[in-house]
């Protein structure tokens, strides 16, 4: 009888993980359609970032748990973006000094958007510091060094990286090799420089 009921119990743990790992699915699959809603560069930038990410971590030898965390990241780190304003988000032209500030309020923004979610509890942090600098300059919060995760740290590079080889209206992109020289260059300052090593050695591999 407790044999069978020990059995019974496994077999409830197993059915609830399961309806927690569809639940969560769910969930990333509404919010990544609602920032598609709001800005399409959002949505493709945020799938391109997960591919390069995840490249990063599997150099950096990342487990499996911790890269399908860096997935999950990866797709949810700009969802903060649905709360800036649409004449701001897709604004043409440079931003204003007073308009960058309220972009800058999108990493914060996107850790409280997700805080309330319990599929997704441990995003918050990763998706509030994926703008800190490794020295120090970066925001919200001016972490530095080993003080910003790891996680946020790949991000980080995957996501200027990105963001520089891609067309906006108010500027052309970067071919891949000069962005990658561009990230090089700022290793030790903007990035962690054993992230940008691996991030170079992803891309030479894969031929980006």
């Amino acid at each position: 009888m407790n044999k069978r009921r020990t059995s019974i119990v496994a077999q409830m743990r197993k059915v609830e993980a399961l309806n927690e790992k569809e639940q969560a699915l769910g969930t990333l699959q509404a919010l990544t359609t609602a920032v598609d809603a709001k800005d399409r560069y959002t949505a493709r930038h945020a799938l391109t970032v997960t591919d390069h990410a995840w490249a990063i971590g599997r150099h950096l030898g990342l487990d499996d748990d911790e890269l399908a965390t860096l997935e999950r990241v990866g797709l949810l780190h700009d969802i903060g973006k649905i709360g800036i304003p649409e004449h701001v988000l897709l604004k043409p032209g440079k931003l204003s000094p007073e308009e960058f500030a309220i972009v800058r309020e999108h990493s914060a923004m996107g850790a409280r958007i997700v805080e309330s979610i319990p599929s997704l509890r441990d995003m918050p942090p990763y998706i509030r510091h994926h703008h800190e600098h490794w020295d120090g300059t970066g925001y919200p919060d001016g972490l530095s060094g080993e003080e910003i995760p790891l996680l946020c740290r790949i991000l980080a590079v995957a996501d200027t990286f990105d963001a520089m080889t891609s067309d906006r209206p108010y500027r052309r992109s970067l071919r891949a090799q000069a962005a990658r020289a561009e990230v090089v260059r700022f290793s030790g300052a903007q990035f962690d420089p054993k992230v940008v090593e691996a991030f170079v050695e992803a891309t030479r591999q894969s031929g980006v």
